[in-house]
């Protein structure tokens, strides 16, 4: 809930009336079932599982009472403003929140609960698939033609909610190809080479745009982005249809980093060549912006909104996209498959307890994987790994010594990678300064 007496006006609603932001309230979900898997049991959950179902509850209750996984209504969220319609990026973080709230729902045996949820995530999947994808990406349906929003525009956050199932390990959400596509067109519409240029266009297009007053978003956006830089912009609109003319509309020409991020780590996450190399080019841009010579900005303050603004702490996820990294605490599980260096790769992870550092050799016929603890300890029931091929037979040993383990062969949905799992006779502890070590024929 958030109180703010000038946003609530420019909301519509009377002033210190608390708003329910409801991208933020699923955010909120999702951020719980985050925490959970960075646990080290299921305690955290069922000490508070019957206030985290109340607030998935406030969600279907207010947003999508005939249960079609639709969010509906006057939608305010964190772009300061009220949505009307069904807009695809609240829609896909609210099934990303189901399908968490299912996994959170299993794990307390709420079966019930459970069912609910899963029939409304299926409705949803389904619904985004066939209403909201015009061939090129996922637009915004609104209810009334005076309601607020992007409307047919190319909006930045449009498939967000898969950005958030990869880093929970959730999986796949909704359809592979139109969410590809969604992505190889926020690249095609979205991504800016010269900011200066653009804002300069923009204003000979829409200098007589009425826009309402406020006195720091311009109706090109605010200059988070410059003459020379690169960016992912928020909204783009191929095909005209701005919609109502309204201040928040100055947010759509900007360049903000924790969205940008998002985009980034998801385009990463998908694991097609195309695609990282789009996810590191938008990094790269941010890069440059802060990190460039000379230096136009602190590099230790991503600006957007405010100076040292939270949203762009989401650049650590395109680090745990690179990883391909996974962990799930209470279930004492973890896993790795990285998007670049295949071959060759290393890394620091973090874990519930302490952090470690990974890495990868791999060729055709075999492969050595090690995981040390620099800090605290591990505890593992099953470690999963990506390699070129299938192999037959792996060697486990810590600190030198042979553990006995089974070997499951998988394969990646997503990336289409050749996965094996090791699932160990029994729980394995991995102290400080030692060392996992696997080798697979």
């Amino acid at each position: 809930y958030r109180v703010d007496p000038h946003i609530n006006r420019a909301a519509g609603v009377k002033p210190f009336k608390p708003l329910l932001a409801v991208d933020g309230q699923l955010g909120e979900i999702l951020r719980i079932y985050r925490d959970y898997l960075l646990s080290s049991d299921n305690q955290y959950l069922k000490k508070y599982w019957s206030k985290i179902k109340k607030g998935m509850e406030v969600v279907i209750r207010k947003y999508d009472k005939d249960k079609d996984g639709m969010i509906t209504n006057q939608q305010y969220n964190t772009l300061d403003s009220s949505w009307g319609g069904k807009i695809a990026w609240i829609i896909s973080m609210y099934l990303a929140a189901l399908k968490a709230s299912i996994e959170m729902a299993k794990v307390v045996e709420d079966n019930s609960f459970q069912n609910q949820l899963a029939f409304i995530y299926e409705k949803g999947k389904k619904n985004i698939e066939e209403l909201f994808f015009n061939g090129e990406y996922f637009i915004h349906k609104k209810s009334k033609p005076n309601d607020l929003g992007h409307s047919f525009g190319c909006h930045i956050d449009q498939v967000y909610g898969q950005s958030w199932a990869f880093q929970l390990g959730l999986g796949r959400l909704f359809n592979a190809k139109k969410i590809r596509t969604a992505l190889e067109n926020l690249w095609k519409y979205n991504f800016v080479t010269d900011m200066g240029d653009f804002r300069k266009e923009f204003n000979l297009k829409h200098s007589t745009d009425k826009i309402g007053s406020h006195p720091l978003v311009p109706a090109a956006g605010r200059f988070y982005a410059m003459e020379e830089d690169k960016a992912l912009i928020m909204t783009s609109f191929p095909y005209g249809g701005r919609g109502r003319v309204f201040w928040a509309n100055g947010y759509y020409q900007e360049a903000m980093t924790g969205f940008e991020y998002q985009v980034a780590s998801h385009m990463i996450w998908e694991g097609k060549k195309d695609l990282i190399e789009k996810g590191l080019a938008i990094t790269k841009a941010i890069d440059d912006r802060y990190f460039g010579s000379p230096h136009k900005r602190n590099p230790y303050n991503d600006i957007e909104c405010s100076d040292h603004y939270a949203r762009a702490m989401s650049s650590y996820g395109v680090y745990i996209a690179v990883c391909g990294f996974d962990y799930n605490g209470p279930k004492k599980e973890i896993a790795f498959e990285p998007r670049l260096n295949f071959n060759d790769f290393q890394s620091s992870f973090t874990t519930e307890k302490g952090w470690g550092i990974f890495t990868q050799k791999v060729s055709k016929k075999k492969a050595t994987y090690s995981l040390k603890m620099v800090n605290k300890n591990l505890s593992l029931k099953k470690i999963t790994l990506a390699a070129n091929s299938k192999f037959s037979s792996v060697d486990v040993q810590l600190n030198g010594g042979k553990l006995f383990a089974s070997l499951v062969q998988e394969k990646n949905e997503i990336t289409d990678k050749s996965l094996f799992s090791i699932v160990f006779t029994e729980e394995i502890n991995i102290k400080e300064n030692e060392n996992l070590e696997v080798k697979a024929t």
